[in-house]
């Protein structure tokens, strides 16, 4: 009942993420981020970046690679919307989605990528977008 594969996935991820963090080389994106904190075009940014990161390498290490740039309770909120929001253009993106996948695939019900991710292209920005305008 244990998605081993899901959980090894991200478990990769996490300790690529803490190797990031040792070698110092988040200290150029977190100068980068730390400069839209202050106005709403800048928190759309921190959002879209956390959503691009999660959906690149996974949302709990995207959000522990970004959050060393932030600094003020609006940034956190964004990249925190980013990081959340975002995920839902690929299947790896987040761990619930995995879980999800997983879950699906112990059932026999089969996922069009194709669909999932069309979907995601579209809902993941109006969703950042009007999360972000209520901060």
């Amino acid at each position: 009942m244990i998605p081993w594969r899901s959980l090894s996935l991200v478990t990769l991820l996490s300790a690529l993420t803490t190797f990031v963090h040792a070698t110092g080389a988040t200290s150029d994106l977190a100068a980068y981020i730390s400069s839209g904190q202050s106005s709403t075009a800048g928190l759309l940014m921190i959002a879209s970046s956390g959503a691009l990161a999660a959906n690149l390498i996974n949302n709990i290490p995207a959000y522990l690679i970004l959050e060393v740039g932030i600094d003020s309770a609006d940034g956190m909120l964004a990249l925190l919307i980013g990081v959340n929001a975002g995920p839902v253009i690929t299947p790896w993106a987040s761990l619930a989605t995995l879980l999800w996948r997983d879950q699906l695939r112990r059932n026999d019900i089969a996922v069009p990528w194709a669909s999932y991710i069309g979907i995601g292209c579209v809902l993941a920005p109006l969703v950042i977008c009007a999360a972000v305008f209520t901060i």
